[in-house]
């Protein structure tokens, strides 16, 4: 059973400013979803070239609306185990708990959108899928309009066992979601996309059992987001301004699985530093696994060669430890 994407980007839109980073931003997702999941079904939903005002409300409604075409001809089963959502553009929060797309014929009278919520509900309410993904890089500004509702006439045919969430906001609310230029090519990408895709490609630590999974996403993300806001801040930007929300930020929900590697860097920490930031840098600057302590130790499984542990939030040298790793476990000890 394959699965079935939605890769939505707004860049030129009617009345708000245009944005840059959307359509790159779509095509690195779309990218790495051909790479993760070969016989996937993606659906672009896009802006014309030099038609400002498109995507529209109405092409996302009509792109969902191929799904419940097939979904109504399959009553009592999903279409496909897994359903991905992206979407890249301006955003509203019409709830705190929600990010609602503005699609790109809005003005601010009419806030056309989707909310993000919404179609994650729809979705689950009609069987769609036994596992969701909705990824949506937008702001969250406070708005005191209600959800647009959606066109479509309501599925109910649910799953037995419910159907599997993994949620990814760019932002908490009610704050934005920022686009920069990012190194080396100095393209304008959205951070928290340039972020996740980092983390889906191999930069998020695996689990155990060599998957990278939610939870590894979100330690990656909420690590790696400050660095990028800091390396060329914009408009005086603090590093931890925009803040990523993940739900359920320890999802088990696994994103492609690598051989793992049969040594470890095993690392225990004090008791000051549970919430602090820990990297693990292979070479000068290479940062190989990340995450926050939450527990006294974490088990890295790395290929041989010569690391460092550091402690990002922590300004005493003794913090920065070296590891060699060649054929066996090694300790380090804070």
């Amino acid at each position: 059973m394959s699965s079935r994407a939605l890769i939505i980007s707004a860049q030129e839109y009617k009345t708000f400013p245009a944005l840059k980073g959307p359509d790159a931003d779509a095509t690195a997702f779309e990218k790495w979803l051909k790479n993760a999941d070969p016989s996937c079904q993606i659906e672009i939903v896009k802006g014309q070239a030099g038609n400002a005002g498109t995507p529209t409300f109405s092409e996302v409604n009509l792109a969902i609306s191929r799904w419940a075409a097939e979904k109504r001809a399959n009553r009592g089963r999903p279409i496909a185990k897994r359903g991905y959502i992206y979407y890249s553009g301006h955003g509203i929060a019409p709830a705190p708990d929600d990010a609602q797309m503005v699609t790109a014929e809005a003005n601010h009278e009419a806030l056309f959108g989707v909310s993000g919520r919404a179609i994650a509900n729809y979705l689950e309410k009609g069987g769609f899928f036994e596992e969701l993904v909705l990824i949506m890089d937008c702001c969250r500004d406070d708005s005191p309009s209600a959800p647009i509702p959606f066109l479509l006439t309501p599925i109910d045919d649910p799953l037995p066992k419910g159907t599997k969430r993994f949620m990814a906001f760019a932002t908490s609310f009610p704050l934005k979601s920022k686009e920069q230029k990012v190194p080396p090519r100095n393209d304008v990408r959205g951070l928290f996309t340039v972020a996740l895709i980092e983390g889906l490609e191999g930069k998020a630590p695996r689990s155990s059992s060599g998957a990278i999974t939610g939870k590894s996403i979100n330690d990656y993300v909420l690590n790696r987001l400050p660095d990028l806001i800091a390396s060329n801040p914009v408009n005086g930007l603090n590093a931890r301004a925009q803040s990523p929300k993940f739900e359920p930020a320890d999802s088990d929900m696994a994103f492609g699985t690598t051989a793992v590697p049969g040594q470890k860097i095993v690392i225990t920490f004090r008791n000051d530093q549970v919430g602090h930031r820990i990297r693990v840098l292979f070479g000068a600057n290479r940062v190989v696994a990340e995450t926050t302590v939450l527990g006294a130790t974490w088990e890295v499984p790395l290929d041989s060669g010569i690391y460092f542990v550091i402690d990002v939030d922590s300004t005493d040298l003794a913090d920065q430890k070296p590891a060699r790793l060649v054929g066996e476990d090694t300790h380090v000890i804070f």
